[in-house]
C-alpha cells in the first residue's frame, strides 16, 4: 500500500550562473523521495546535484501538466492495481500481451505507452539513465510511484505547488532565451492551462470531444458536470459526476446508457446533514489501520472497530440498513438499464447517497447481496472519501483489485459475518455445507460471504479449502 504524509517530495533547482549556458536550459537538480536522494549525480554514498539541460523536462511538464494532475481512467484496471502496490506492471503487461494477437496488443501497448508516458517524469530525459518517477492523481492525493522503492502518496495541492515551483525555476532560468527549444518549452510551460476546464473534462473521463459532445447533448461542458464558474482542481476532484463517468468507462456504454446513469446521480440533493454524521462517525473510530497494512487487513480491522462502536457482538448480524438510515444516508432503488453495475454512490457536491440497480439481471433484490452492497458502499463514505476515492463509486465497473476496493471487500464481508463467527461454525457443524448454511441463514448472507470468512479465518482443512477455493472461483462479487 502507497503511504501518506505531509512531505515526501523535496526538488532542489540553480540554473547554470553562466547566463548563455542557462539560456540553454543547463541547470543543477536533486530529486529527494522520502529524504532520499532519488535523482541525482556523484554516487549513492555522496550524491550531489545532476547537472544537465532541463528543456526537455520543462517541455514535458507544459505539454503534459493537466494529463499529471488529474485524475483518468487506466485503460488496464489489473496493471493499475499492480503499479499501485508496486509492482513490477510492465513485466505484467508483457505477460498480458504475449497471449494476445499481434494487433492487438500493438493497440493495448499504443493505449498504455500514452497513458503512462505523460504520468512518468522521467520519460521527457531521455539522454539520462534516470528512474522512473510515475505520478497518478487518486482522489485528493498524488500516488507517487518511484522505481525501486515503495509506492507512496502525497497530498495533491502539495505535489502540485512542488512541481510548478520547479517549473517556474527552469522558466526563469531560461530568461529571455533565443534558443528555439528553449523558448518551444516556454510556451508550453506558459500556457500549460490553455482551455483548462474542457480538457480536464476529457482527460477526467476518457472522453474525446466528439463523444463529450454526444453526452452533453448541447449543454455546455460546466451546465452539464455543473461546474462552478472558474471551476479550479478541487471542484473538479469533488464532483461526482466526472467521477462516475470515469468510472464507467471500462464498461464502454453508449452516450445514451451514461446520460441514464449520470442522470440518476443528478437527481441526488446535496446532503450536507448525512456528511455531518458520517463525519462524525468517523472521528469517533479514532483509532486508524496501519498505514503500511495490507489491504484486507485494514479491511478486517476497520469493521472490527465500527462493530464495537455500535455494540454488536460478533455471533449477532450487524444492522447495516438501520445504520445507513441512521447516518441520514439515502438509500434508493432505480433501474440503470445496465445489468452489469450493482450500485452507485455519490458524494462531494452532490449526496452522498447509495442507488442500488433495480433491473432484474443486476440481482439486487435479495437481502444478503443488499447488504453486502451496502456495507461495501459505506467503507468508501467512511474511510475513503478524504483521501484516495474521488466523489463517486460504481460497483461492477471498476475492478475489485485496487487497494481500496480490496479494502471495501474485506470491510464488508467483516462487518456482516465477522471470521471469528465463521471459524465457530465450521468447527461446531459436522460438514463445510451444514456450515455454509447455517451462517448464511443466521447472518443473513451469501454462501460466497460465508464460504470467504471461513476461508479467511484460517481454520479450514485442506479438503475443504480446496473445495471452497473452487466453488469461490466460480462465484460472482457481490454476494
Amino acid at each position: 500500500m502507497a503511504r501518506r504524509a505531509q512531505h515526501m517530495m523535496h526538488i532542489t533547482y540553480h540554473p547554470d550562473p553562466d547566463t548563455l549556458r542557462a539560456a540553454q536550459g543547463w541547470g543543477r537538480c536533486i530529486v529527494e523521495i522520502n529524504q532520499q536522494p532519488f535523482w541525482y549525480g556523484g554516487t549513492a554514498q555522496e550524491p550531489e546535484t545532476l547537472e544537465w539541460t532541463w528543456i526537455d523536462l520543462l517541455h514535458h511538464l507544459g505539454k503534459n501538466w493537466l494529463h499529471i494532475i488529474t485524475e483518468a481512467p487506466w485503460p488496464n484496471e489489473r496493471l493499475a492495481a499492480a503499479m499501485q502496490e508496486g509492482k513490477d506492471f510492465w513485466a505484467l503487461a508483457e505477460d498480458d500481451w504475449s497471449d494476445m494477437s499481434p494487433d492487438a496488443a500493438d493497440q493495448e501497448e499504443a493505449q498504455m505507452l500514452a497513458f503512462v508516458r505523460p504520468r512518468n517524469l522521467a520519460h521527457a530525459l531521455q539522454g539520462l539513465a534516470l528512474p522512473a518517477l510515475y505520478c497518478y492523481r487518486q482522489g485528493k492525493d498524488m500516488q507517487l510511484c518511484p522505481e525501486g522503492m515503495a509506492p507512496l502518496r502525497m497530498a495533491g495541492r502539495q505535489f502540485m505547488e512542488t512541481l510548478e515551483k520547479f517549473g517556474e525555476q527552469i522558466d526563469l532560468g531560461l530568461g529571455h532565451t533565443t534558443h528555439a527549444r528553449a523558448q518551444q518549452a516556454q510556451n508550453a510551460w506558459r500556457n500549460r492551462n490553455h482551455n483548462k476546464t474542457q480538457r480536464q473534462i476529457s482527460i477526467s473521463t476518457g472522453l474525446n470531444a466528439t463523444e463529450l459532445n454526444q453526452l452533453q447533448l448541447g449543454q455546455s461542458p460546466d451546465q452539464y458536470w455543473e461546474l462552478p464558474d472558474s471551476a479550479n482542481d478541487e471542484n473538479l476532484n469533488a464532483n461526482g459526476l466526472l467521477a462516475a463517468a470515469r468510472m464507467l468507462a471500462p464498461l464502454r456504454l453508449g452516450a445514451e446508457q451514461k446520460q441514464q446513469l449520470l442522470a440518476e446521480l443528478r437527481q441526488q440533493p446535496a446532503n450536507p446533514q448525512a456528511l455531518q454524521q458520517l463525519d462524525a462517525l468517523a472521528a469517533a473510530l479514532s483509532h486508524t489501520p496501519a498505514p503500511n497494512g495490507k489491504p484486507h487487513e485494514q479491511g478486517y480491522q476497520l469493521a472490527q472497530l465500527l462493530r464495537q462502536h455500535y455494540r454488536v457482538s460478533d455471533s449477532a448480524p450487524f444492522p447495516i440498513t438501520q445504520v445507513i438510515e441512521q447516518l441520514k444516508l439515502p438509500m434508493c432503488s432505480t433501474r440503470f438499464g445496465c445489468p452489469q453495475l450493482q450500485a452507485m454512490a455519490i458524494w462531494g457536491h452532490r449526496g452522498p447517497a447509495i442507488l442500488l440497480n433495480a433491473d432484474k439481471d443486476a440481482n439486487t433484490s435479495a437481502s444478503h447481496v443488499r447488504r453486502i452492497l451496502l456495507a461495501h458502499e459505506l467503507c468508501h463514505l467512511l474511510f475513503d472519501r478524504q483521501h484516495a476515492q474521488p466523489a463517486a463509486d460504481v460497483l461492477g465497473a471498476t475492478s475489485t483489485s485496487t487497494h481500496t476496493e480490496q479494502r471495501a471487500k474485506a470491510f464488508a464481508a467483516e462487518l456482516l459475518l465477522p471470521r471469528d463467527s465463521a471459524a465457530q461454525a465450521y468447527a461446531q457443524h459436522p460438514t463445510l455445507r451444514n456450515a455454509i448454511t447455517s451462517l448464511s441463514k443466521t447472518f443473513d448472507v451469501s454462501p460466497k460471504v460465508a464460504k470467504t470468512q471461513i476461508l479467511n479465518s484460517g481454520m479450514v482443512n485442506t479438503d475443504d479449502e480446496d473445495d471452497i477455493r473452487a466453488q469461490l472461483r466460480q462465484d460472482r462479487f457481490p454476494g
